[in-house]
């Protein structure tokens, strides 16, 4: 035993200073408490352990002489020491509030706060027993029994005021489930009808924003008829103009001059751009030519005699004036067939008047003019291209006419004619 140490350093459990530990229990003795001893006569509790041996824990009298440290034996063995230590330790730490080992400042802290605790229980057990001491106990008098009876009957009369207030308010809380039930189906259609309402109202702004697309569309449409209905078609299909001395129709110049040579194609084109445009103005003033029909075939286009079926061709092929009689007939019945519009027209309107007047089959010019002939055989080019230049601007006249009120007007009496 004398290589092995006596003590070992440990800790407080307090405050965690170091303490030296003596591992030789010889020391120790059992308890002396005499108040212990007088509660407890027949036993008391330590902690054991045989070498080789689990730790556990005996009954001993508490009149038999305990020696601690021949309980420990005599072993040598340092590590068993300790683990003994530590049980020991642990075991009064579980009796106690407060963890072992502790040092002695901590040890005195916790005998100083028990000591405060233990007063402060005894003050307060004395102020019990004096506020117990004040009580008094009333004895029962005949006053005081109708009194608690009056109580009595009031109890029974607040509890069965209780039981009905508790009926009611079941009742309520039914009728307030009822109630939260028809309010939630409320609810969900208030929500359906919500719903609905912004659906329809989505849909009616759509339309609303349809319409005024519409009915900006509808302006629009509305302005290109009314800038169309201004819009001389004929006019834009057919423009008439002039190019020095020549009239042009499509930019094809009908005459010919001596210093201005035109090529017969070009004059047979011209001429053929005029047979178009009458056949549609006969056709848009539902009129029928007596005595001829227009053939227009563009360059190649000819008039044909309703009487006999004779063919005479608008066009010529060569300069020389020999054997135009044809093409001089072709002229003739063509302006006789402008002619029967032009008389048409001012039948109709009395206040339009055109500027140049057609005489004597072939000729054509100003009111009190001599006139100038259509027909090319004995003719001079210059009167022969101004014939053709009036021609032309009486044409140009037909087209504005139809685009005036008074052709609307004619067109009018023309379907009550048909329809009577």
């Amino acid at each position: 035993m004398d290589g092995i140490p006596k003590d070992i350093l440990v800790n407080c459990k307090k405050c965690s200073s170091p303490l030296i530990l003596d591992l030789d229990l010889s020391l120790m003795k059992p308890p002396v408490d005499e108040k212990f001893c007088e509660e407890n006569p027949d036993i008391i509790i330590i902690p054991t352990t045989q070498p080789n041996e689990p730790l556990e824990y005996q009954e001993v009298s508490s009149h038999d002489n305990v020696d601690y440290g021949t309980i420990m034996g005599d072993a040598s063995d340092l590590s068993r020491k300790i683990r003994v230590a530590e049980e020991i330790f642990n075991y009064i730490s579980g009796k106690s509030t407060s963890d072992h080992p502790m040092c002695q400042d901590c040890a005195n802290t916790v005998i100083q706060n028990q000591e405060k605790l233990l007063n402060q229980t005894k003050s307060e057990i004395e102020s019990l027993e004096i506020y117990l001491s004040t009580l008094e106990i009333k004895p029962i008098t005949q006053d005081n029994s109708d009194e608690y009876s009056k109580l009595e009957e009031e109890e029974q009369s607040l509890l069965a005021e209780l039981k009905n207030l508790q009926l009611e308010n079941d009742q309520l809380d039914r009728e307030i489930a009822v109630e939260n039930a028809i309010l939630e189906s409320k609810n969900i259609e208030y929500d359906k009808i919500v719903m609905n309402y912004n659906t329809k109202k989505q849909i009616l702004w759509d339309l609303e924003d349809d319409i005024r697309s519409l009915n900006q569309r509808k302006k629009y449409l509305s302005f290109l008829a009314e800038r169309l209905k201004r819009t001389n078609l004929l006019n834009v299909l057919f423009p008439i103009w002039h190019e020095d001395h020549f009239a042009t129709i499509n930019g094809f110049r009908v005459g010919k001059l001596p210093e201005t040579p035109v090529e017969w194609p070009e004059i047979n084109a011209g001429l053929g751009q005029c047979v178009l445009l009458l056949q549609n103005i006969l056709r848009k003033m539902e009129m029928t030519l007596e005595n001829y029909k227009l053939v227009p075939c563009g360059n190649s286009s000819y008039i044909e005699s309703l009487k006999d079926k004779k063919k005479y061709s608008l066009f010529k092929t060569s300069g020389y004036r020999i054997l135009a009689d044809k093409f001089d007939y072709a002229l003739i019945a063509y302006l006789d067939c402008l002619n029967q519009v032009i008389v048409r027209i001012e039948n109709h309107d009395t206040n339009f008047k055109f500027p140049y007047r057609i005489f004597d089959k072939h000729k054509i010019d100003e009111p009190g003019g001599p006139g100038y002939s259509i027909k090319l055989s004995g003719n001079s080019d210059e009167n022969w291209t101004k014939a053709m230049k009036f021609m032309l601007i009486n044409l140009k006249w037909i087209t504005t006419w139809m685009v005036k009120a008074s052709f609307k007007q004619y067109c009018d009496s023309i379907r009550e004619q048909s329809l009577s």
